[in-house]
């Protein structure tokens, strides 16, 4: 049996929190395998379910010593773990939950992925504690360009876009009833929203259904929105990578309405990636069609498929 740590000490674990969704699927994917034995590593509790085996560095949200503590906390782990691959990431950039926190400090040689998730530019002060690693993994293909062109093989760098459970958010049989949802999300910008969906809509604006941090559902009732509503609009911009919430929409057959992504566009190409009055009624008049598509496309990144990929980069 192959044992695989994976360390993902920069995301709140919180199930709103689209980033903390992706890491964790990612190692529940992999755990899906019996030949393989996953742990996962968290900075701190936050009240999330998580669905494999874990341990968190701390239970507060400041360390008590700074950056000191975490890297002894960190360093401790690694001493006691009996994994045979490590599987760590940073987010370098103004995303990064602890800027701080520096993973890739730490090298496991051939035995170990670095999981690099950054727009393009963030990387420009990175080239030299990037090019000390040997195995990488990025979400999208614009991703693999820019850690490229830093000096790595191309052949060190595997593609692997966020991991959707289809079963868990699809429900055929249900039908649409005209719903627009929106799904607040980082970077989101409401001013947006209420700009295309306001006085000139007011259609639109009664049918809008809205999921942020003040109008919460649980997991199935968002399941059960996911396969009913008509179409959503996600605000928050995937840029060179990715956001976990298109990928439910597409699982779910959710035609979506989002900013334009050189991350996204080539992995779901049937999502709408530009925000206008336009492009939402467009969208609304061909979501049969769209819904099908989406729904095609959401198969490329099932556990099924992601889990070969997974196997192929720790070997």
């Amino acid at each position: 049996m192959t044992r695989v740590l994976f360390d993902m000490h920069t995301s709140v674990t919180n199930s709103l929190n689209g980033k903390f969704n992706n890491l964790t699927r990612f190692a529940e994917c992999l755990s899906r395998d019996p030949a393989y034995s996953v742990h996962a590593v968290y900075d701190r509790a936050d009240g999330a379910s998580i669905p494999v085996p874990y341990q968190f560095l701390r239970q507060w949200y400041y360390p008590q010593w700074g950056g000191l503590e975490l890297r002894l906390r960190w360093a401790l782990c690694l001493a006691r773990t009996d994994a045979d691959w490590l599987w760590t990431e940073i987010i370098p950039g103004r995303h990064s939950a602890n800027p701080r926190w520096g993973p890739s400090r730490f090298t496991w040689g051939e035995n170990m992925v670095l999981h690099v998730d950054f727009q393009h530019g963030d990387l420009h002060d990175q080239r030299k504690r990037i090019r000390r690693h040997r195995r990488f993994h990025v979400l999208t293909p614009a991703q693999r360009l820019d850690i490229v062109e830093l000096g790595v093989d191309r052949d060190q760098v595997h593609v692997i876009p966020n991991p959707v459970d289809i079963p868990q958010f699809r429900r055929d049989g249900l039908e649409r009833d005209g719903t627009i949802l929106y799904v607040d999300g980082r970077d989101s910008d409401l001013r947006v929203l209420y700009r295309h969906i306001g006085r000139e809509t007011p259609e639109w604006r009664r049918r809008l259904l809205m999921i942020d941090s003040d109008h919460r559902v649980g997991q199935e009732e968002y399941v059960r929105v996911l396969n009913t509503a008509s179409i959503a609009i996600c605000l928050t911009p995937s840029g060179d990578s990715t956001t976990t919430r298109l990928f439910e929409f597409a699982a779910a057959g959710l035609p979506f309405v989002t900013w334009p992504s050189r991350g996204m566009e080539p992995l779901l190409p049937s999502g709408t990636y530009e925000i206008s009055k336009d492009e939402i009624q467009w969208t609304l008049d061909n979501q049969e069609s769209l819904s099908k598509n989406l729904k095609m496309e959401a198969e490329r990144f099932s556990y099924e498929a992601t889990l070969m990929r997974m196997k192929d980069m720790f070997r």
